[in-house]
């Protein structure tokens, strides 16, 4: 008994000499966080979608695109179709362009929400489609970055005369 009382001393003894933790190891890690700057995408003032003037055509319809890494003047190409283009000093064209900001060196998306969308005049409809961007992705420049949007509009074979406009959303998110 005396025997099984030391033994068990020595034990406890033992135990509070070198810890309870005798094979145990440590390490430890860093808690960290990055903030970023809201990101923005803001529609350059008077560069909006624009197409410019036509005059309807009378054989089928009529696909005329805007390229968004064209200039504007460079831009619109009559795809197929009879319709006839008017003048740009009056019925300007081009790609829309919006401007991309943020915490700058940081990597970002683009993209168009809609596969499609209506433009209207009264009760009549043109169908834009096929929205293409510049850039689908970059990384934010000091002051913002730019990228445009074109698209092709399908005018119908004697399409109704009329002012005809729409909205289309764009998207931005960091990478």
């Amino acid at each position: 008994m005396i025997q099984k009382k030391l033994i068990a001393g020595i034990g406890a003894a033992a135990i509070l000499a070198f810890g309870g933790n005798a094979f145990a190891a440590t390490s430890s890690a860093n808690a960290t966080a990055t903030i970023q700057s809201q990101m923005a995408v803001t529609k350059v003032t008077g560069k909006d979608l624009r197409f410019g003037g036509f005059i309807a055509g009378t054989s089928g319809d009529t696909v005329v695109r805007i390229d968004p890494n064209q200039a504007d003047a460079a831009s619109r190409t009559i795809v197929s179709g009879d319709a006839t283009p008017l003048g740009e000093a009056v019925y300007a064209f081009g790609p829309a362009e919006f401007t991309v900001s943020g915490t700058v060196g940081s990597g970002f998306t683009f993209s168009v929400d809609e596969s499609s969308i209506n433009i209207t005049s009264s009760a009549n409809t043109m169908t834009v489609s096929d929205f293409t961007v510049s850039s689908s992705s970059g990384t934010i420049a000091d002051g913002g970055s730019s990228v445009k949007v074109g698209g092709n509009l399908t005018i119908s074979s004697g399409q109704a005369d009329g002012s005809y406009s729409g909205i289309f959303n764009v998207t931005a998110n960091y990478n």
